[in-house]
């Protein structure tokens, strides 16, 4: 150790990328020269981008340092998560939207939406009982959304959007400080409406908000300065579960959903709607649809927020990926290939003891939930090559990572996921939790 403690700080810091964390929390102890040169911001970078998880995005990126983004991925890789949970009240359908330390409520068709918030630096807490943010004089609310463009936040304010059941909807600022929320954009009732229609899905990503009813009408709006109607779609084959996602790269609007047929074989088909500003049209289905056929009941169905994968939770204990790729006609005639859509199964996660009863997917980050109240962690694209921080990839990719936090509960399935970078929002009956990769 003499000899060693006589080296240079360059060539002790390469010496230390080559150790793994154990043994890095070890040699931090034994001496305050090791422990000053242990937190050097390039060892903690290097560390961080050869891992075996998922990177997390710029921004989050520029608010934590490396060290800390470390430790978050290994706590992603393992399942291993504080909480904060809250109860619930009422056994109606709750909506919710997870945004940083905030976890935004209502039940459908109430009119009274709520916040929640959390505090990362806690390993155990509940969440605040929910703070009333607004009361819209009694209009039911149908959906609520997250503006899922990052510019549109702050640390001051959050933007999303409250639609309500006669598919009247306002964009709305949620102010930090206050805990007040600002209406910056409102539109009103249709004229003419069909009465028999109820928004079921929104998507918010400025400038442009999509809305979905249960008999499948597709609304897009442009919202940069006074919300306009730019596109109206409609579809006679699509049935629920759906998923949407709006697509600022292709700009596009991606819909997922299912298409049963007799008597037990159900479909997968994807659409692309593009976002065409000025125009004000109405039409069916458009011709770019890719199916994949014959799976068992889908319970749940969600697109990655970059649109690649399509994720379905099964009745029976599988979850399929589907890859979701532009592809070009090579026998077409015309000057320009034209694009296709093409639906190719990825992978089939089995992991579970029972049917998947909710999924989310995130970049290339799954995850899912069952009707016992377990829930796992997928990485749909693993890196090959680089150093594993949690165990054996094989292993990983087969069976999933299951969250830690408490065991699975007769009759706790799981009804919703939502995750960010570093938190999972589950609700299942009676309660929402939330489960936090960045507690100290």
């Amino acid at each position: 150790m003499d000899h060693f403690e006589k080296l240079s700080d360059e060539i002790v810091l390469q010496v230390f990328e080559r150790l793994n964390w154990q043994q890095m929390v070890r040699i931090r102890g034994t001496c305050q020269r090791f422990r000053q040169l242990s937190d050097d911001k390039v060892l903690w970078h290097n560390h961080y981008r050869s891992s075996q998880q998922l990177l997390m995005t710029p921004k989050a990126s520029q608010k934590s340092d490396y060290r800390s983004l470390y430790r978050i991925s290994r706590n992603w890789s393992v399942g291993r998560a504080s909480s904060a949970s809250v109860t619930t009240t009422s056994d109606a359908q709750l909506l919710t939207q997870l945004h940083g330390h905030y976890v935004f409520s209502t039940y459908r068709k109430s009119s009274v939406l709520a916040v929640h918030s959390f505090n990362s630096k806690d390993v155990e807490q509940e969440l605040t009982e929910d703070s009333i943010v607004a009361e819209f004089n009694m209009k039911p609310i149908a959906d609520i959304s997250v503006d899922r463009n990052t510019s549109s936040h702050s640390d001051e304010a959050i933007r999303l959007s409250v639609s309500f059941v006669d598919k009247s909807f306002r964009i709305c600022d949620f102010k930090v400080q206050s805990r007040e929320l600002n209406v910056l954009h409102l539109h009103r009732k249709p004229r003419i409406d069909a009465q028999y229609e109820t928004v079921q899905y929104t998507s918010l990503n400025s400038p442009y908000y999509v809305t979905c009813t249960d008999r499948f009408r597709l609304a897009i709006y442009h919202i940069s300065n006074q919300p306009k109607l730019i596109q109206t779609y409609s579809s006679t084959t699509a049935y629920h579960p759906a998923s949407l996602h709006i697509d600022h790269g292709s700009s596009s609007v991606v819909v997922a959903y299912v298409i049963p047929s007799f008597p037990s074989i159900y479909s997968i088909g994807v659409q692309t709607f593009p976002l065409r500003f000025g125009d004000c049209l109405y039409t069916n289905a458009n011709k770019d649809v890719a199916i994949a056929q014959r799976t068992s009941r889908v319970l749940d169905i969600a697109i990655s927020s970059n649109g690649r994968w399509i994720a379905l939770g099964r009745d029976d204990n599988a979850i399929e990926v589907f890859e979701l790729t532009a592809r070009i006609s090579e026998h077409s005639k015309q000057p320009v290939k034209p694009k296709h859509l093409s639906l190719r199964l990825h992978t089939t996660l089995n992991g579970h003891n029972c049917a998947t009863s909710s999924v989310a997917v995130a970049d290339d980050r799954c995850v899912t939930g069952d009707v016992r109240g377990d829930i796992k962690i997928w990485n749909l694209n693993p890196r090959r090559g680089v150093q594993d921080i949690s165990k054996p990839y094989d292993f990983a990719e087969s069976r999933g990572v299951t969250l830690r936090e408490h065991p699975p509960m007769p009759g706790m399935s799981v009804k919703q996921l939502s995750f960010d970078n570093t938190s999972v929002l589950s609700v299942t009956k009676g309660f929402m939790r939330v489960y936090k990769f960045d507690a100290a």
